[in-house]
């Protein structure tokens, strides 16, 4: 591997970092938002559903953003155009990754020279100046509405139990002794 292929790898892990972050973060905006909704609809039905049902959505959401972020990587060719930009190379160090991956590499001497150039200019560069890992502006929206999903699941509690009193009625009694003694003359009746 090349010093070339080894800083464009470098920067590629850092891309590909926070991407991770970014995707992760939408995953847990919508995911806690989700969860928001339904830790209030949990709250005002007196808990009718699960906590668990509450913080689902969360991390799916999470889960989404990693399936997302490792399915769509960020690709050698994005590191390289990323040192490009940085450094202001104009595009040295994808054209050298290019020429790197070509069988015509070996025996075009211009594409050789240009690959010694980005080689050299590979060698100044600091992967962390070049692909800084920045959070998401929306990290912190994220967490607090997962946070308050969490809280909402936890202060909605189970339904209250109605425990009602037994109260006699007294027509009530008189109507069921009177049908009941109603009953006992028909079944008299119908045996003879």
């Amino acid at each position: 591997m090349t010093q070339l292929q080894h800083q464009v790898r470098a920067v590629q892990k850092r891309l590909q970092a926070e991407w991770l972050w970014r995707c992760v973060s939408v995953g847990l905006t919508v995911g806690g938002g989700l969860a928001c909704v339904l830790g209030v609809a949990r709250l005002l039905s007196q808990g009718a559903f699960g906590r668990g049902w509450v913080m689902l959505p969360a991390v799916i959401g999470v889960l989404a953003g990693v399936v997302w972020a490792t399915v769509f990587r960020r690709t050698a060719m994005q590191a390289a155009f990323q040192i490009d930009h940085a450094c202001r190379l104009k595009d040295r160090t994808q054209s050298a990754l290019q020429f790197l991956h070509s069988k015509q590499s070996d025996t075009d001497p211009l594409r050789q020279l240009q690959i010694e150039d980005a080689e050299a200019h590979a060698a100044a560069i600091d992967p962390k100046q070049v692909a800084p890992v920045v959070g998401p502006r929306f990290w912190r929206l994220a967490v607090s509405s997962s946070v308050a999903a969490a809280v909402l699941a936890m202060i909605s509690g189970p339904p209250v139990t109605v425990l009602a009193s037994v109260q006699s009625n007294a027509v009530v009694h008189e109507q069921a002794d009177r049908l009941d003694d109603e009953l006992e003359e028909l079944r008299q009746l119908q045996h003879e």
